[in-house]
């Protein structure tokens, strides 16, 4: 939030905003995001992310990126492309230059294995608590902007993307309606296109009663 803000008090956009706070949480290596993304079945970890903005609707996502950090910032690169998603081959060049993410230690894939063949207390609590992160802005000129980034779903099959990479699903911004990042069962929010949905119900109503229409 301080880096976020930061921004916005200086009279820098909500997009700027939105990258800076998704940044420190994929940097922060607590949540399922960035450098503490889970590992696929196959141990390697792969990136899902996306960022809109709402005055003219311009957006940018990449899935399944490996080998980098923060995809949030390969987003930001791709929504100044003709694109709007990028698959892996095409994200991992787009983010050239970015961090790096470290390979996972072997000690690190003999815990996944071993937290596979039993589930424990502290995988429920950071599934429950330490999930894909997202963030939302309005800034000084009342444009807003989305973003959300994830490492996807614990111990998932490779390729498999959910919702945060997809826009209208994971995030949406539109400055006649609102903004929306969505965290949970990926293949529900697909199915619903929830942030679209969650952002069309706030032209009748607040940003509250449209989520809760939308997640009932």
């Amino acid at each position: 939030l301080a880096a976020a803000y930061t921004i916005l008090l200086n009279g820098g956009p909500g997009l700027d905003a939105v990258v800076a706070a998704i940044t420190v949480m994929e940097n922060s290596g607590m949540f399922n995001a960035g450098l503490g993304g889970v590992l696929q079945l196959d141990g390697v970890q792969r990136l899902d992310a996306s960022l809109m903005e709402g005055k003219e609707l311009k957006a940018g996502a990449v899935a399944g990126l490996e080998g980098f950090r923060n995809p949030i910032q390969a987003a930001r690169r791709v929504m100044d492309t003709s694109h709007v998603l990028m698959t892996n081959i095409g994200g991992r060049r787009i983010a050239q230059g970015l961090a790096r993410l470290p390979k996972p230690s072997k000690a690190s894939l003999e815990k996944l294995k071993k937290l596979l063949l039993r589930e424990k207390e502290i995988t429920s609590l950071y599934r429950k608590y330490f999930s894909t992160v997202g963030a939302v802005a309005l800034d000084k000129s009342g444009n807003l902007a989305a973003g959300t980034s994830t490492g996807g779903t614990y111990a998932m099959l490779p390729g498999r993307v959910g919702d945060s990479p997809i826009i209208g699903a994971g995030t949406y911004a539109e400055n006649a309606t609102g903004a929306v990042s969505c965290t949970g069962a990926g293949e529900y929010i697909l199915r619903r296109a929830l942030a679209k949905e969650t952002c069309m119900l706030m032209e009748g109503g607040t940003p509250a009663t449209a989520s809760r229409r939308a997640l009932k």
